[in-house]
């Protein structure tokens, strides 16, 4: 397989992917250290009075955010991991969505203090929304970006296979 020396776009394409997969495995790791803060947006969100099962939920999502943080640092399954973390933004903010409507929803999202940058801002779900806004149309430029690189790699395989064999011509199946 050819891979391209890494141009400008794509250290680019490094670097913000990187920086997702850092903001996920820091969410992850910061929920982990309060899970019981976590667990009140759980219980709003489920309704559950069960520790156990709160626990557990909120145990999983963590580990997720994690997984998902490790993934993206390692680019493994890229295409599948991108979707992956758009769907992952796009529940988390259907979730900030209903709680800015509901006057019983806790006044913190548990989204994690450290990621947003003004301190005054760390309770606001507006933010919170912002940030995922961002955090997807990242994920989303990526998947597009990876998508175009396949094609390009693809295509010069192709040639190169043309070269090295001139005489044989590929199959068209139309």
């Amino acid at each position: 397989m050819h891979h391209a020396a890494l141009s400008p776009r794509n250290s680019t394409a490094v670097v913000v992917r990187c920086a997702l997969g850092a903001v996920f495995l820091v969410a992850g790791t910061e929920k982990a250290f309060d899970l019981q803060g976590f667990t009140t947006v759980l219980t709003w969100l489920t309704g559950w009075k069960s520790p156990g099962a709160l626990y557990s939920l909120a145990t999983t999502i963590c580990a997720w955010e994690m997984t998902l943080g490790v993934f993206l640092l390692t680019g493994a399954l890229l295409r599948q991991l991108l979707i992956a973390t758009i769907a992952t933004l796009l529940a988390f903010s259907i979730i900030l969505i209903v709680m800015l409507f509901d006057a019983s929803a806790p006044a913190s999202c548990g989204c994690g203090r450290l990621l947003m940058v003004l301190r005054e801002f760390a309770d606001s779900k507006v933010a919170a929304l912002g940030r995922n806004a961002v955090l997807a149309a990242a994920a989303l430029w990526l998947l597009l970006f990876q998508r175009r690189q396949s094609r390009r790699e693809s295509m010069v395989e192709a040639s190169a296979a043309r070269v090295a064999n001139p005489g044989i011509m590929p199959v068209d199946d139309q």
